[in-house]
């Protein structure tokens, strides 16, 4: 039986400080909006909460459906056909751990968003070894062209990100808007991930004539949403952020194009959900859909470390609702990192975790368990080249529902990368064959 639609976390279990635990009624049990003591709400089933009338009727929506499923014999969604998706972003670097990923990307079919993070950061010049202007080399089609103090460039097609120094300038915008294959910038914040120790300090005090130009030009901006100030938990980090420079800055630039990549909170739902539509979106990992228990399972899991950190359960659960919901204002971005297995088992192991190769599998596994299907392929593969203005995918791409297990590792030219879910079985297959009827 197969069904054709439409479409064709991990840190401590332990309170974190700076989190309080709600009580049973002090949220909205869909979007986890808080409920003040003297606003009304609206129960369902007994003991049920939901800050509106909406919100109830969308739950019973879901559970409605859950219903109709389980009540047909036999019902089993086998195979699952959609477009191709975008990857929005996959990282690599300039060592080789790259050479393994880039397949993965391709198999599961994906145009990408690729973010090449390089230590020390490119500087503003845009020359390749030999001469070429560096976005016409990488569309040309070479890969491995590494642009001599350039901004980050794609080798699959699909797109780029620019450098993201303070040293950034107007002229540059307009160059990479010229170029054809500057797609946004990407800001990160000093310190705040992998490889980020040369980001940006003064947020956008220096980078303000930049933003403006990029409004002109139409180049989003994409954020990694956590503030680094050593004063601020970890946990708060990404609320912080927005109170003190997302929000100011959606104020000040309110036409300006900006993707809060990788949320994990559902202070971050709540805010994208209360901007226009169209100028905030989100991207949602893989990893940050799934249960944070996952690293110490066993003990340290370090290949599911990653950052930002998911926070807690009740965060988890509002950013699930969020992307399963069928909104256009989140999309895939699976922020999958290969790195060499050396650099994550040691005695400071790097942030991270490597995707690529089961994203999609898992993705289909949380929109099943929420009864969504039917919104997968929007969020994999339409919401994202909407956003940013590029034509969808026309291909298609075959999900069935059948068992695979993950390989322990992928070789690389100088070493091994040990995947998300390493050894374990999951149960959505990606392919690339025709769909059957």
């Amino acid at each position: 039986m197969a069904t054709s639609l439409a479409c064709a976390g991990f840190f401590f279990d332990t309170e974190p400080i700076g989190e309080p635990r709600l009580p049973a009624l002090n949220a909205c049990a869909l979007c986890s909006k808080p409920l003040a003591r003297d606003s009304d709400i609206f129960m369902y089933r007994g003991d049920t909460p939901f800050c509106s009338q909406e919100c109830r009727y969308e739950q019973m929506q879901h559970d409605a459906i859950r219903a109709r499923h389980a009540a047909s014999e036999g019902w089993k969604p086998m195979q699952q056909v959609g477009s191709l998706p975008h990857h929005l972003p996959h990282f690599s670097r300039a060592e080789s751990e790259g050479d393994c990923h880039g397949c993965h990307v391709a198999a599961a079919g994906a145009a990408d968003r690729h973010a090449p993070r390089r230590v020390p950061p490119p500087s503003s010049r845009w020359r390749c070894p030999r001469g070429r202007a560096a976005p016409q080399a990488f569309r040309e089609g070479h890969p491995h062209a590494q642009a001599e103090d350039a901004g980050d460039h794609d080798g699959a097609g699909g797109g780029v990100q620019g450098g993201d120094n303070e040293g950034a300038t107007t002229r540059e915008i307009k160059r990479a808007r010229e170029s054809g294959v500057v797609l946004a910038v990407k800001l990160y914040p000093a310190g705040a991930t992998t490889d980020s120790q040369d980001g940006v300090t003064d947020k956008f005090v220096k980078c303000l004539p930049v933003l403006k130009e990029m409004v002109r030009q139409e180049i989003p901006l994409l954020v990694h949403g956590e503030v680094t100030d050593p004063h601020v938990d970890i946990f708060d980090r990404e609320k912080v952020f927005i109170d003190r420079i997302l929000a100011p800055l959606v104020q000040k630039l309110p036409q300006l194009k900006i993707v809060m990549e990788h949320i994990t909170t559902m202070d971050a739902a709540n805010f994208i959900e209360s901007c226009e539509q169209g100028h905030v979106a989100a991207t949602v990992t893989p990893q940050h859909l799934l249960n944070r228990n996952a690293l110490f399972q066993g003990g340290l899991q370090p290949h599911n470390y990653c950052l930002p950190v998911l926070k807690r359960e009740i965060h988890r659960q509002a950013i699930v609702s969020a992307v399963t919901k069928g909104s256009r204002r989140y999309f895939l971005g699976t922020d999958s990192a290969p790195h060499d297995k050396r650099n994550k088992e040691c005695s400071c192991g790097c942030a991270g975790i490597y995707s690529a190769p089961v994203a999609l599998s898992l993705y289909a596994k949380v929109f099943e368990e929420a009864g969504a299907l039917d919104n997968l392929e929007a969020f994999t593969s339409f919401n994202g080249p909407d956003f940013y203005g590029l034509p969808r995918n026309t291909s298609k791409i075959v999900l069935r529902k059948s068992g695979w297990e993950v390989s322990a590792t992928y070789k690389h030219s100088s070493g091994e990368i040990v995947p998300m879910f390493a050894g374990s079985t999951l149960e959505w297959l990606p392919s690339d064959d025709e769909p059957k009827e």
